[in-house]
């Protein structure tokens, strides 16, 4: 995590939320003269006047039920032409193609080091409290919140990032 730089626009102002106070003391250290943080859900949180939402990683860990809503309050938050960055884990198309991409996936684990108990207890933590999308129900749900304009930017395995604006 990079240190934002914000002498370039002293105008404005950063804002970091999440819902867990853990990680927000540890993203203060990254912080700067514009920046704050809140303990926050951002299913409840105010979005107002923003001109960019980066969201990563957070609406696969969100109930099925408020996940189109979320999207919907980001939309609604954004100024005119304000864009939202978001990052997810998504699921393949078919099963055959989750199986393979799950593979390639442990594979990568494996290669960076992590033991077999370690992917395992991890796949364990979050067994019921990941539930993803497809690339295409996120696309709909994007599109259903609002956003008449998307691309997907990176991509990586079962993860996609995904450029929309308002």
């Amino acid at each position: 995590m990079r240190r934002i730089n914000n002498k370039a626009r002293p105008d404005v102002q950063y804002i970091g939320i999440d819902i867990e106070p853990e990680f927000c003391r540890y993203w203060e250290r990254h912080g700067g003269v514009n920046l704050r943080f809140e303990v926050s859900d951002a299913r409840t949180y105010e979005f107002e006047n923003a001109s960019l939402i980066l969201c990563e990683f957070t609406v696969q860990f969100v109930r099925p039920m408020d996940k189109a809503a979320l999207l919907k309050r980001f939309y609604d938050g954004l100024v005119d032409g304000g864009a939202l960055i978001i990052a997810e884990k998504t699921l393949a198309e078919t099963p055959r193609l989750q199986e393979t991409l799950n593979s390639q996936y442990l594979d990568h684990k494996r290669g960076a080091g992590f033991s077999a108990e370690q992917i395992l207890d991890r796949d364990r933590a979050l067994h019921g409290q990941m539930i993803t999308w497809t690339e295409a129900e996120l696309r709909v749900a994007l599109q259903a919140a609002g956003f008449r304009e998307l691309t997907p930017f990176w991509r990586r395995g079962l993860f996609v990032g995904y450029l929309a604006l308002k």
